[in-house]
């Protein structure tokens, strides 16, 4: 969840679906009108919410921003984001999360 609050004081919650994760950041999907996501724009107020507990305070800054055709032919926005500040405990659990997926994933392919 991306939390912005622009110029007019309105806090704004929107939820971004994550279609890629590293140790860096993310990519998602762009919501359609909720929020602006152009490259250079700081969400200093995020939450990364991983299936093994609670979420994780994050900030994002947007780095990249281009057009994806989904499966079904339906082209969205994709939004590469960076991590800034990341602590080392988030670190570590995004890198625990995603060795876990990758576990998963082997074992899939395997059968």
């Amino acid at each position: 969840m991306i939390t912005h609050v622009p110029e007019d004081g309105r806090r704004q919650e929107v939820q971004v679906r994550i279609v890629d994760i590293s140790g860096g950041g993310l990519a998602v999907l762009v919501p359609p009108k909720e929020l602006r996501f152009e490259p250079g724009t700081e969400y200093s107020q995020c939450l990364l919410r991983l299936p093994d507990g609670n979420p994780l305070p994050v900030r994002l800054k947007v780095r990249n921003l281009f057009e994806i055709e989904k499966a079904n032919g339906v082209k969205v926005l994709r939004a590469g984001c960076e991590f800034i500040g990341l602590s080392n405990q988030a670190t570590a659990r995004i890198q625990r999360y995603m060795f876990k997926l990758e576990r998963e994933r082997r074992m899939h392919d395997e059968h």
